[in-house]
Formats: structure tokens, C-alpha cells, sequence
């Protein structure tokens, strides 16, 4: 999907004098803040409007444009409530397209659309906007039967321009797909009755929660999905089985309704267990990833994703959840280690009692983010191992690398954050790791841009410390962590439109009839990537023999 920036005013706790502004992206996003701070209400939001999204905002509706009745989901209660208490202004939706985008046709693009929600008629307007400002739709007549174009300008006088709004519907038809999960998720049986006509009853009430399925529809669902007909959906379960199985150790695990279809019944290591005797934590795994499996969303929106799972389990359930979102994940979250781990990171406060959103600090100094994770207490509870990597796309990437040993458990990874710490004045910071554990790795690029280049002076002199301070640092011999992916995995993720990248060229750097890749889009390389094409290259080696050395 194309970056687009969003900007919501007079919703809830955001007014228009203090909008909520941010960069929605393919990759993890999160949300950081105290509570009441508003960062609930900015994933709630895509919840709230997918109503308007899905029927709202077609080709059709824009071309004839008008004020149209709003839809909000039944958890609204109060319309209202969604508008902001502090004025009387009417809510306001902007989506703009953030960068120049090469069009299949030659009209010029709608590159932002304005959604206005009035407060009293409940009902909104749409506004289209090019480069040289706010277009009017010619409501009159719509000859071109092309879905892309809206038409513009006063067709009786003849005087119109057409214009093409399809990569604005791309982003709305991503919008319209989005799940919301909220903080509350033990939510798979919570009404027992032992009278069949009463539980039918609970079971109709209470058969998903915003987007979840949960009781009797989730059983259901997985059923189907288990057993059905559909052999693809058949196969999704049994790799989503092997996943949860992979993750809490186990050495088998199957997942079946029970016979009344009112429960589901866990087989762990060949004993039986009801889903009220396992713990919190697998059946949150379970719940989550059986319904966006289902649902296969754009965006996946998670509210405190930390929630009953052990801090060796947060990181883990992130990216799973990544892998099953064609976009992204957004996410709300207190702790500022699992914020750090997205590709950006939004802090949402509250000033003079109005919600504020703005990007996060990510510089802060190597020590004091070592104080933030709390490595002592990460140690205690299974981390053996530090693993410094060169950005934060790599934490995923590793992640993936060491999981093929089934070491992934073991290593506590963070960003060097490139330049910034891979240096000469980095002493202080790596002293400070040495404290914590006498098993540190690191993992540099070594940046050569051919064979026989000498590695950059601050790489050279964060080597020179790294030894020193008996750090085990590997300098990659290819240019960066984008150029070890095979193009047969390339091209298995992306597509024949995609080839991997020579050892020494850079990612994005332009080869004609060739597309590339995110850099965010990595680790999905390095999942995909068998443990012999890995064990082919330098970064392998090093990454098998680290695996290997014992406590």
C-alpha cells in the first residue's frame, strides 16, 4: 500500500486545534502512552468508520457526490460519541497520498479525499482534491463508465476535466478490511449455562466482540475452517497448529471442538485440556490467530498486545501477527520496548487535558533503552544472549534466522541503530551491556560497495571496541543483511517482477524493469528462506556457530 498520512480532527479526544495526525504504512506501527491518553480511540477510530469506508466511499458515491447518512457500528451507542466534547465543530477524515505515484492513465490524480462528518444530521460530505487544490464533482451527469475517473467542472457548459481516484480507492478498499482487537480477549465462553434454550439465547448476544468471534460462532468457525471443504483453509489451520505448537515448546499439539460444540479441546504432549485449563496467554495465541487467520484483514489493529503474555512472548506474537496482515499492524501498548520494535512509533499524551500524538523519540542514548527493556529481569525469565544488530528491520530478520536452530528464545536483540551507535564513541554504551551478560554478538554491515573495499574508519572503530571488550562482531561480507536473500525467495514472496540484489548493490538503488522491495518486508525473506540457503553465507555461519556455543 502507499504511505498516506492521516489527520482526524474533532474525533473523540482529538479537537481540530490539536488533530491526530500520522503516517498510516505497511509494518508495524505503535502507539505509545499512558493511559486515557487516547491511543485506544486511534485504533478504534478505523473500526468506528469502516461502515463509511466499505459503502461510503466507492467510485460511484464520490462521482455523485452528496450528503450521505452515516453508519456506525452497534457498539456506538450514542452518535455523538464519537465527535469531540470540546466544540461544535463538525468530526473531519483527510487521507493524503504521500508520494508522486506513476498513474495507468494520463489524468491527473485525486491524491487527498476530505471526509466531513456533521454532528447534528449524522450524516457526511466528501471533498476530492489534486495538486492545484479542491476540485467540484459535476453532479449532473456521469457519462464515463470507467470506475478509476470522477468527473469535474460544469458538464452542461461543456467545461469538464476528469480525474483518476484509483489509488485513492486502493487505500480505502485497505481500510476496509481492517481488524480490531481490544484489550479484553479471554472472551471464548465467559456465559456457561447448563439450559440449552438460555445458552442459545447468551450465545446470539454475545457471539463476537468488535471484531473477534468468540463462544459458540468461534467454534464454529473453526470447525469450518479445520474441517471444512476448503483444502487450503484446511492446511492454514494446520500450519497456524504447528505455529502455537512451535512457540510454547510443545512436542505435538491438535486443536478439535468438543462433541457438544461448546468448547474446544487443546491435545498437548498426548494429554487432553479444556480451554478453561490451559493458560491465558495460549489461549490468547489461539483466539487471535484463528480469527484473523479467518478473516485474512489489511490491518490488523491490536489494543495492548502485551496482555497476558510472558515478555519472551510479546515480540514473537507481533511479528506472527504481522505475517497474517497483507499490510500491517497497528498497536497500542504501555511498554516502551515492545513500541520500539515498530517500524514507527507514535507517543500519544495529554496537554491541558486534550490528546496529543507526535512521532516518537527514538534516539535516546543505548544504556537508557537497556534500562527500559530491563534486561536483568528479561534474563531471568529465559534471554541467555545478547545479539546487537545494525537497524530495527533486522531485530525481525534475526529473529527468523535464529528460529531455524530453534534459538530464538535464548537471544535478547537490539538496534545499534545504524550510524549511530556503530561507531567510535559507542564505549560507554557497550560497557554498559557487559554488565548484563558475557555472551554478546554483534551483527554490522559492512557497507562496501565492492570486493575490495576497506571497511568505513567509525565501522573499523567500532570493531576495534567490540574487541576490546571481547565482543563477538561479525562484519557482513556482502554490502547489507538485503543483499543474503536468494532471488528464488524473492521472487517465492514478491513475485517474477522482483530479483534479489547483487552483494554489493544497495536496496532501491534503480535497474531497469526491476522492482524492489520494502526494507521493512525482510524478515518475510528470511521466514521464507531454508536453513541450507542461509548456512550458504557468511551471516549464516556466524549465526549456526552463536547458536551453537553453550551457557
Amino acid at each position: 500500500m502507499d504511505d498516506v498520512k492521516i489527520t482526524i480532527k474533532n474525533y473523540r479526544c482529538f479537537s481540530d486545534t490539536k488533530p491526530a495526525q500520522f503516517i498510516l504504512k505497511n509494518g508495524l506501527t505503535s502507539f505509545i502512552g499512558v493511559n486515557n491518553a487516547g491511543k485506544s480511540s486511534l485504533l478504534k477510530f478505523f473500526y468506528e468508520f469502516r461502515n463509511l469506508f466499505s459503502t461510503g466511499i466507492t467510485s460511484d458515491v464520490i462521482d455523485k457526490s452528496r450528503s450521505c447518512g452515516l453508519t456506525l457500528p452497534s457498539e456506538v451507542r450514542d452518535s455523538q460519541e464519537i465527535f469531540c466534547n470540546g466544540n461544535d465543530r463538525p468530526l473531519s477524515i483527510e487521507i493524503d497520498l504521500l508520494h508522486c505515484i506513476v498513474l495507468e492513465t494520463n489524468y491527473p490524480a485525486i491524491r487527498k479525499i476530505k471526509i466531513i462528518v456533521f454532528r447534528k444530521a449524522n450524516s457526511y460530505y466528501i471533498e476530492l482534491y489534486s495538486d492545484n487544490g479542491i476540485i467540484n464533482i459535476d453532479r449532473s451527469n456521469s457519462s464515463d463508465s470507467n470506475s478509476t475517473l470522477v468527473v469535474a467542472g460544469d458538464y452542461l457548459s461543456g467545461n469538464v476535466a476528469c480525474f483518476d481516484i484509483s489509488h485513492i480507492i486502493k487505500i480505502i478498499d485497505s481500510l476496509k478490511s481492517t481488524f480490531y482487537i481490544g484489550a479484553f480477549r479471554n472472551a471464548i465462553n465467559p456465559f456457561n449455562s447448563s439450559d440449552l434454550a438460555q445458552q442459545r439465547t447468551i450465545q446470539e448476544w454475545h457471539s463476537r466482540y468488535y471484531d473477534i468471534n468468540i463462544g459458540a460462532q468461534l467454534i464454529q468457525s473453526w470447525k469450518e475452517y479445520k474441517l471444512g471443504i476448503n483444502r487450503q483453509s484446511r492446511q492454514e489451520a494446520i500450519e497456524l497448529t504447528k505455529q502455537i505448537c512451535r512457540i510454547f515448546r510443545f512436542n505435538s499439539l491438535d486443536i478439535l471442538t468438543s462433541a457438544n460444540e461448546r468448547d474446544f479441546l487443546f491435545i498437548i504432549d498426548e494429554q487432553s485440556y479444556n480451554l478453561s485449563d490451559i493458560g491465558s496467554g495460549i489461549a490468547q495465541f489461539f483466539v487471535v490467530l484463528a480469527n484473523i487467520a479467518i478473516k485474512q484483514p489489511s490491518f490488523i489493529l491490536i489494543d495492548e498486545p502485551e496482555i497476558n503474555l510472558h515478555p519472551s512472548l510479546q515480540l514473537e506474537f507481533l511479528n506472527i501477527l504481522e505475517s497474517y496482515a497483507s499490510n500491517g499492524v497497528l498497536y497500542a501498548t504501555h511498554s516502551v520496548g515492545l513500541a520500539r520494535h515498530a517500524d514507527q512509533v507514535y507517543s500519544v499524551f495529554k496537554e491541558d487535558n486534550i490528546s496529543n500524538i507526535r512521532e516518537f523519540e527514538k534516539r535516546s542514548p543505548l544504556s537508557e533503552l537497556l534500562g527500559e527493556l530491563s534486561y536483568s529481569a528479561y534474563r531471568e525469565i529465559g534471554f541467555k544472549k545478547v545479539l546487537l544488530v545494525e537497524g530495527r528491520t533486522e531485530i525481525k530478520v534475526m529473529q527468523q534466522f535464529l528460529r531455524k536452530y530453534d534459538r530464538d528464545h535464548e537471544f535478547f536483540i537490539v538496534s545499534l541503530g545504524g550510524s549511530q551507535y556503530i561507531c567510535g564513541h559507542s564505549e560507554d554504551e557497550l560497557r554498559e551491556f557487559m554488565r548484563t551478560s558475557d555472551k554478546i554478538f554483534a551483527i554490522i554491515d559492512s557497507e562496501k560497495t565492492a570486493e575490495d573495499q576497506n571497511l568505513d574508519s567509525s565501522r573499523q572503530a567500532f570493531v576495534n571496541i567490540c574487541n576490546n571488550f571481547s565482543i563477538d562482531c561479525h562484519i557482513l561480507e556482502h554490502r547489507a543483511t538485503d543483499n543474503y536473500f536468494p532471488d528464488i525467495v524473492i521472487k517465492q514472496v514478491k513475485g517474477q517482477n522482483f530479483q534479489a540484489l547483487t552483494p554489493y548493490q544497495k536496496l532501491g538503488e534503480t535497474t531497469q524493469g526491476i522492482q524492489h522491495w520494502a526494507k521493512s518486508e525482510n524478515w518475510r525473506f528470511a521466514q521464507a528462506m531454508t536453513k541450507e540457503q542461509l548456512e550458504e553465507t557468511d551471516l549464516g555461519i556466524f549465526i549456526k556457530r552463536i547458536c551453537q556455543i553453550n551457557d
